[in-house]
């Protein structure tokens, strides 16, 4: 399975339809959408796609602490891998959560994708890859309290193939020296926190990532003792430029194996994206927020269990995301 990106815009909008971000639907009944989904006639997977709405009080539910929900029918078609971002802009700061989520029609849902928005980075970014047919785009907005007087606009915007936008690169920009010594994290998706540091330490690429440049990171996962849930890990040190916001990362990699990745703040260990299907097949993508001027940690590890020397690319694409 594919994953990609789907982008969302909040924030308190006076109109949704300027120029730089047209809507292709607007939010026709706030209160009818919180139980049925509102029909959109969009088609998502060619061009690029637009929903607003807003964030409305008056309904607020004390027991899930919910001030809205509102959901839209839309379809999607081509190859189903699409992508979106999260945007808050002026009044979000008085949500607590704001998610957008994806699901199908059937009577019991299936969810396909499910992303918040973290106060820490000025936007979110989130992928999904769907079988073609009808959807029902799901945002909800959290807060400890209803929201009084005024509402809290935001956009949804969809765009198709986020893969061939990141393509991967034929040569690495950076390949890794210390084929032993950079378990600088160990990851265990069991216990929390999921990264903590490890006993080696990060290879300096001197890489700073810039927007509209793609670079490459090349390894080889090999057998080793096992560090968490994982029998290698391969940690390379990068910057954002003061004007990167934005990361889609994909790992490709040669042969049968189980390879996953994670980004994550050096300083805090905090994870900003990751990619773990559970593929030996196909390439891991993701498409995530950063923070500007800010040094990541990247990680690659082979799933344990998985033996042989596996070459991989870890391709980076670094973007200023506009709202």
């Amino acid at each position: 399975m594919r994953f990609a990106v789907l982008v969302l815009a909040l924030g308190a909008l006076a109109a949704c339809g300027d120029n730089a971000s047209p809507c292709d639907h607007t939010e026709a009944d706030d209160v009818a959408d919180g139980s049925t989904a509102e029909p959109t006639h969009l088609t998502l997977g060619a061009s690029a796609r637009t929903v607003c709405g807003n964030v409305e009080g008056g309904h607020y539910d004390p027991s899930a602490k919910i001030v809205d929900v509102d959901r839209y029918r839309v379809t999607v078609a081509g190859t189903g891998e699409l992508s979106a971002e999260v945007d808050p802009l002026e009044g979000a700061d008085a949500l607590s959560r704001f998610r957008v989520a994806l699901f199908d029609t059937a009577a019991n849902p299936r969810l396909y994708a499910d992303q918040s928005w973290d106060k820490a980075y000025d936007h979110a970014a989130f992928v999904t890859d769907v079988p073609p047919g009808e959807y029902d785009l799901v945002v909800t907005a959290g807060a400890g309290g209803d929201i009084m007087g005024g509402t809290i606009g935001y956009r949804v915007r969809v765009t198709s193939d986020p893969s061939k936008k990141c393509a991967a690169l034929s040569h690495a920009t950076y390949s890794e020296h210390d084929e032993t010594g950079n378990d600088a994290l160990t990851v265990d998706y069991s216990k929390q926190p999921m990264v903590t540091t490890g006993a080696g330490a990060a290879e300096a690429t001197d890489l700073t990532l810039a927007p509209g440049h793609h670079y490459m990171l090349g390894g080889i996962a090999q057998p080793a003792a096992a560090q968490g849930e994982y029998t290698d890990g391969d940690t390379f040190a990068v910057t954002t430029s003061d004007d990167t916001d934005e990361l889609t990362v994909r790992l490709d990699w040669e042969g049968a194996a189980d390879l996953d990745y994670v980004v994550v703040e050096a300083d805090t260990l905090t994870p900003a994206g990751l990619s773990v299907i559970t593929s030996t097949s196909e390439h891991e993508l993701a498409t995530f927020a950063v923070k500007p001027g800010t040094r990541y940690l990247a990680w690659v590890g082979a799933f344990k269990g998985w033996t042989g020397m596996v070459p991989y690319g870890l391709t980076v694409c670094a973007d200023h995301h506009v709202p």
